[in-house]
């Protein structure tokens, strides 16, 4: 199939137009946001709890989509919705290691936000998430762009493809909801899969872990 040929291949692939008018309507209505994250989530905002069963919903479907577009069962972990503005943006990083793919449905947009995309496959041996630093960032040449219109659904493995957002020039908005899923790990794999890591005051951030093998990955 299309989509998961591009997901395996690239990294990431786009759904175009999967959620109706009616149903961005609803996220815009019934989502609401805290205040900014610090610095680790680059000062974005994330839903309210009070947000939490619209979320939820709109997950249970993704998860549909997920099984049927893709044609592989995973279990979802975790999903909250988020609001980029001037004040935030995201940093390169890789997802937590049982997170295998992940998935933002963009459901607000005033400017053309993109979400890029390192297309080097390396593999995550890290306790937690991997935020990576200056010098460990990839050449123009390896990184792809993935933009989404408002309905639009982008799927990517995160884990194993740095990702990241720059910080908006002008005062403009971008919102959406992140959805996470792992397949079923029995519990001794899952410990070895996390447990991997080694800490780094270098990254600064305290859940970040920096493999001193790291050499910006290779193609998959």
């Amino acid at each position: 199939m299309k989509y998961k040929h591009e997901l395996d291949t690239k990294g990431y692939t786009v759904v175009p137009q999967i959620l109706s008018s009616r149903g961005i309507d609803e996220l815009n209505v019934n989502v609401r946001f805290g205040e900014n994250e610090g610095a680790l989530q680059g000062w974005r905002r994330h839903s309210t709890k009070e947000s939490s069963p619209t979320v939820a919903s709109f997950h249970e479907d993704v998860a549909f989509i997920f099984r049927h577009v893709l044609g592989d069962v995973k279990n979802s972990t975790y999903s909250f919705a988020l609001e980029y503005d001037e004040h935030s943006f995201l940093p390169p990083h890789l997802e937590l290691v049982y997170n295998e793919i992940s998935m933002t449905l963009c459901y607000f947009r005033d400017n053309e936000s993109d979400l890029f995309i390192d297309k080097y496959w390396q593999e995550n041996k890290y306790a937690e998430r991997f935020t990576a630093a200056e010098d460990e960032m990839p050449p123009n040449g390896r990184v792809e762009r993935m933009r989404l219109r408002a309905g639009d659904i982008g799927i990517f493995n995160g884990r194993n493809h740095l990702h990241w957002r720059d910080k908006f020039a002008t005062a403009l908005t971008w919102r959406g909801i992140l959805f996470h899923f792992m397949r079923d790990y029995t519990a001794e794999e899952l410990v070895k899969q996390t447990s991997w890591g080694i800490p780094d005051e270098k990254h600064g951030l305290s859940n970040t872990r920096y493999n001193k093998d790291f050499t910006g990955g290779t193609i998959k």
